[in-house]
């Protein structure tokens, strides 16, 4: 390597001279000399030559070799001795500092030029060897995976930061130990070694690699899920291959993937609940208002009456349940407001008490920096009554039941491992009980509707569903931690509004309003419309009744005298309320508007109606309920073309303009 830089180090001058003379014509340059071996360091710091040719015996208190050894140790130079003693003690000593070199005065040109040669040689060699030495310390020090390695025996031969922090394991304390052994339970080792021999064995595996999964043991003893990429190297000497394994820990994946499937398996089974609700509260409002109409013209007849009473009752609880099923499903229509949690515990306290009895205390701790929510009060309240009740029913022979509140900031890293928690600010409500707690395999399918733990007949399995479907439609968010036999935990999180509280409508009459108007009647169910015009014919209205929107236009079109009223069902064929609503603006602009169905909240959404500020009705309704509204309609003087038309969408949901 000609053009190379050497420093001179002798204390002779005439033989320095002669050094210096030599290098130039071998093609080197030599850049410095000197006789003393502090000098010697104090340049090779500062020239940083490519190579520095050595004696041993120097001028001052360092000789050559105390100065190589600090040039080697603080520079990484290649030295070469230049000396004529070469006895056996100068020689070890001089061995010490791994020189890259060794010629004994007098030598020949050649002798010196391959010497230089081989050290630079060596030395370019040395630099790439720790530069990849640095890279690799580099790549397993910053890998996010679990880097392990093992030779032909499954012994550990390279153990990273990462794998430490994963296993549990210090490097120095696995370094020779077997892998098997060490880092997987019993039952996955003999999988784990067949994976390893067809790697080691098969030439072809070399740079690509095997990818799969098994069970790791921390070394708590605790068994864990990894992914394991596991490929074969081949070492320097091309005999002795290497296993090399990147093990990646699964278990906030697993935890995640299992999170997202519970969220899938309540969408479908909410999907099936809100898709029979339709024809299920048709059905009901035919039941409970003709068992309404029933009792009424049956006063006289006792036993009757009580008949009536009892499919009445029935018909109520089917209704109940079809709420429970919408709520469960985050299909409910809600009427939210902005509340305060706390006002909602402290009304609730002195009923709650009584709900769960003597044999249990019950205290509060309700934060008076407490942030409000926008929510349907009545829905909040059943959510407080189902996990207070869910409470005392965990603690049959007493216990503590403590309700508390607070504002809670969640965080993005908490919404990474919470697939359905949305980052932001939340107004906590929790509820704790002391009672017999939950597994896991109960908690997994603790929100599932029809699932309970009690006897038959204790319960429906759907109260803890409906306070699913509330919080979650309610924008909220739900944790439960329990363990068998030490109590159980529910946090609600409901996100904090800044809006301003709304006023709230006062309930409807109980006593049957009649009137005198005429009422344009749409309504896809045969029965349905049948009882509705019945309905409203015996409390003095006149009724025109249509199967679908287009036949209502028809009827508004020959009908000679104002309509006061149109009553229409929102999904149905031909055309649905919506588009008869527009349509018949222009033609009756007088009448009013009301619309109804048994959909839920998700399909009225959609056809742009509880977003237009008209008037719903949900069905199933009461006879009370839908006269009351009629006559509350009418008296308003609000008509349909200010209440329905013409509606337009806009940022993906309906308007009025």
């Amino acid at each position: 390597m000609n053009g190379a830089s050497i420093l001179i180090v002798e204390d002779e001058a005439i033989v320095a001279r002669d050094l210096q003379g030599r290098l130039t014509k071998l093609g080197y340059r030599p850049v410095d000399m000197t006789a003393r071996g502090d000098q010697a360091v104090a340049l090779a710091e500062q020239l940083r030559p490519d190579v520095v040719l050595m004696d041993i015996h120097l001028q001052g208190a360092m000789d050559g070799v105390e100065a190589a050894a600090e040039i080697r140790s603080r520079f990484g130079l290649p030295v070469i001795f230049a000396t004529a003693n070469a006895d056996s003690t100068t020689l070890s000593r001089a061995l010490l500092t791994d020189p890259f070199g060794y010629i004994v005065k007098p030598f020949e040109e050649r002798a010196l030029h391959t010497a230089i040669e081989m050290a630079l040689y060596k030395s370019r060699n040395d630099r790439l060897l720790r530069a990849s030495e640095a890279n690799k310390a580099a790549i397993l020090n910053a890998a996010l995976d679990c880097i392990i390695t093992t030779d032909v025996d499954g012994r550990i031969t390279e153990f990273n930061p990462a794998a430490e922090q994963t296993f549990g394991h210090s490097r120095e304390s696995v370094l020779g130990q077997t892998l098997p052994e060490l880092l997987l339970p019993v039952a996955a080792r003999e999988g784990y070694l067949c994976k390893v021999a067809q790697c080691l064995a098969s030439s072809s595996m070399h740079g690509r690699g095997q990818r799969f999964e098994l069970t790791a043991l921390r070394s708590d003893g605790m068994e864990f899920p990894v992914e394991l990429s596991l490929s074969a190297n081949v070492t320097a000497r091309g005999d002795r291959p290497v296993a090399i394994g990147f093990w990646r820990d699964l278990s906030q994946r697993k935890r995640l993937e299992q999170q997202v499937r519970q969220l899938q398996k309540m969408e479908a089974i909410g999907n099936l609940a809100g898709g029979i609700a339709h024809d299920f509260n048709n059905l009901l409002t035919i039941i409970n208002g003709q068992a309404e109409a029933l009792f009424g013209s049956l006063r006289a007849d006792i036993r009757a009456c009580q008949r009536v009473q009892e499919i009445a009752r029935a018909g109520d609880t089917a209704a109940r349940l079809t709420r429970q099923l919408l709520a469960f499903s985050r299909q409910q229509l809600l009427r939210p407001r902005v509340l305060n949690l706390n006002d909602l515990v402290c009304d609730f306290h002195r009923m709650l008490g009584r709900l769960i009895g003597e044999d249990i205390t019950f205290t509060t701790n309700l934060s008076p920096e407490l942030g409000e929510v926008r929510a349907d009060p009545s829905q909040i309240e059943q959510v407080l009554m189902n996990l207070v009740a869910n409470a005392r029913d965990a603690m049959p022979t007493g216990g503590q039941l403590v309700i508390e509140t607070s504002n809670v900031e969640l965080d993005e890293g908490y919404a990474l491992t919470h697939p359905d928690a949305k980052p932001g600010l939340y107004a906590l409500l929790a509820v704790s009980d002391t009672g017999c707690g939950m597994d896991k395999q109960t908690m997994a399918r603790i929100f599932e509707p029809f699932f309970t733990t009690k006897e038959i007949g204790k319960g429906t399995g759907l109260g803890l569903a409906t306070v699913y479907g509330i919080v979650r439609q309610s924008d909220g968010y739900m944790y439960v931690y329990s363990e068998a036999g030490f109590g159980t935990t529910f946090k609600v999180y409901l996100p904090v509004t800044r809006e301003k509280a709304l006023v709230v409508r006062s309930k409807p009459s109980a006593t049957p309003p009649a009137g005198n108007e005429t009422v344009l009647l749409v309504e896809d169910d045969d029965g349905l419309r049948a009882f509705i015009r019945s309905t409203l014919e015996e409390y003095g209205y006149t009724v025109l009744e249509a199967s679908h929107g287009k036949e209502a236009l028809a009827l508004a079109r020959a009908f000679a005298r104002p309509i006061d009223l149109l009553l229409s069902d929102v999904v149905m064929p031909e055309m649905g309320g919506r588009a008869l609503a527009e349509q018949l603006a222009a033609l009756r602009p007088e009448a009013r508007l009301i619309f109804m169905s048994g959909y839920t909240n998700d399909i009225i959404m959609r056809h742009g109606i509880m977003e237009a500020e008209v008037e719903f009705i949900q069905k199933p309704y009461t006879i009370v309920a839908l006269l009351t509204k009629i006559r509350d309609v009418l008296d308003q003087g609000r008509t349909l073309r200010h209440a329905a038309g013409p509606l337009s969408c806009s940022s993906g949901s309906y308007s009025a303009r």
